[in-house]
């Protein structure tokens, strides 16, 4: 089994205190000692703060900052545990209508990436796919799109190995983005083996204490049916009202099916 946690971080915002990454990073710090995840992908960011989660555990990571396709702008990646998994391939695309070049989507506000790493896992040599991304928040259009193009590319990919496909997808269930990407892949908290920890949402928008009934599910973790989800939880851990991030993170134990 291996645990495989998709966390939206929240750029370094300085509009105010309880946003700004100086505060935040000793709640991120705690998140990553507590535990210890084998991945986690990470949405949003900037270079500086990939830096500081790197030193955090000394953990590898594959990903590139959205503007440039290396460092510039909100970075999609994933940290993984390297002294049991090596990554064997890694690259990106954009989710547009030109995804080998810096580009946005003709409906998205942003430019969009998808990240994705193979994988071996040292303790019984299976080997697997990561793909971790963040679609637009404001157009449906530009969302579904993007969720053709990742599965495509991932078909292509991938081929026949396993895929894990996680991030902030900005979209709640029941829409044509979700839809769509469920015909593939299996929604991670519906088929747990054991009862799902924590609320059902994740995002939050900096107020940690609002209801469940209150939090958005748009933070994913999808799976293809070679794997088998032992458990599935939202952490809601927080410190007087602060929390690491506006989202919080979700995580999924995972075994071969």
């Amino acid at each position: 089994m291996f645990s495989v946690t998709t966390f939206n971080i929240r750029f370094d915002d300085t509009s105010e205190r309880k946003k700004s990454w100086e505060l935040r990073k000793t709640l991120t710090k705690s998140l990553l000692d507590k535990y210890q995840w084998d991945f986690m992908g990470v949405e949003e960011p900037l270079l500086p703060q990939m830096r500081d989660m790197k030193e955090m555990l000394d953990w590898d990571y594959f990903g590139v900052g959205r503007d440039d396709g290396f460092e510039k702008g909100e970075f999609t990646a994933v940290f993984y545990n390297s002294t049991r998994f090596r990554l064997l391939q890694e690259g990106h695309f954009w989710l547009s209508e030109t995804p080998d070049v810096p580009s946005i989507h003709s409906t998205a506000m942003f430019p969009r990436i998808c990240v994705w790493g193979k994988l071996e896992d040292s303790t019984d040599g299976r080997q697997f796919y990561i793909f971790n991304t963040h679609l637009d928040h404001v157009s449906e259009e530009a969302r579904l799109f993007a969720s053709q193009l990742l599965l495509q590319k991932a078909g292509l990919i991938a081929e026949n190995l396993p895929v894990i496909l996680l991030g902030d997808f900005n979209t709640e269930p029941e829409t044509p983005t979700y839809n769509y990407i469920t015909k593939k892949y299996q929604d991670a908290q519906l088929i747990s083996q054991t009862p799902i920890k924590g609320p059902i949402g994740s995002f939050h928008d900096f107020q940690p204490l609002r209801p469940e009934n209150e939090l958005e599910k748009i933070d994913y973790i999808f799976v293809s049916k070679e794997f088998r989800v032992h458990s599935y939880k939202t952490i809601t851990d927080q410190v007087d009202g602060c929390s690491a991030s506006d989202h919080f993170p979700v995580t999924a134990t995972l075994e071969w099916a």
